[in-house]
């Protein structure tokens, strides 16, 4: 969104690009854990079962440490 976008240049210039850019990333974890929790409640129709949730958190968690290392 244009927002978004927005305040992503605003960060930049008030940031290191590699610290903003790292942290961007991190929306993942968030993006994961709120569809997560809206498939539990019946609100969205993510696939919950044991071995696609494994395979999402090792996905999320291989970007964050990646997102990290940048930092």
């Amino acid at each position: 969104t244009i927002a978004g976008f927005f305040l992503f240049i605003v960060a930049i210039s008030l940031g290191p690009v590699s610290l903003v850019s790292a942290l961007g990333r991190v929306q993942l974890l968030f993006v994961f854990l709120a569809a997560t929790v809206l498939s539990k409640f019946g609100i969205l129709r993510e696939r919950l079962e044991k071995k696609v949730l494994i395979r999402k958190i090792v996905y999320t968690a291989v970007i964050i440490i990646g997102a990290v290392l940048v930092i």
